[in-house]
């Protein structure tokens, strides 16, 4: 193979790894909220950037919206067995309630993918410490104590 062939090789096999260094770790996940009594159930959910929210009224007798305070999304008014679905892009902690019944409200906390990481550690060529010090002579010069004769003079 010529040197040409070669670094085309090398350039291609870097590029590769640097995809999958980077590629998401998981694929996009959609999570379910029932509104239920009242409530969103979960109230609080912590979700990657990408993933899907979907909001399912399981109240039999009344409508509810799941309307976020910043207005990112909002569902209308869902009557029972109806759905809302909304896929968070940003990171961000997001706040939302229904605007028929305004004391209902949820948090959704929407954080970065991070990359796997290895656990493996790299063997190295540091020498452990032993339990008990081995006492072996070295050429290592010691530095003697000073001393210094100052005659005493006393008046």
């Amino acid at each position: 193979m010529g040197r040409a062939m070669r670094i085309v090789a090398v350039f291609g096999v870097v590029v590769f790894l640097l995809a999958l260094a980077y590629a998401p770790s998981s694929a996009a996940t959609t999570h379910d909220v029932s509104i239920k009594d009242f409530a969103f159930q979960p109230g609080n959910l912590s979700i990657s950037v990408g993933d899907t929210v979907t909001w399912t009224n399981n109240d039999s007798f009344t409508s509810h919206t799941t309307t976020s305070d910043t207005k990112v999304w909002d569902s209308g008014a869902l009557d029972n067995g109806q759905s809302f679905s909304h896929t968070f892009n940003e990171a961000g902690t997001y706040t939302y309630m229904c605007t028929i019944h305004t004391s209902m409200r949820g948090t959704i906390t929407v954080s970065e993918g991070t990359l796997p990481t290895s656990t493996a550690q790299a063997p190295t060529n540091t020498p452990l410490p032993t339990a008990n010090p081995t006492q072996v002579p070295t050429n290592t010069p010691v530095q003697q104590p000073y001393t210094i004769d100052l005659p005493l003079m006393i008046n």
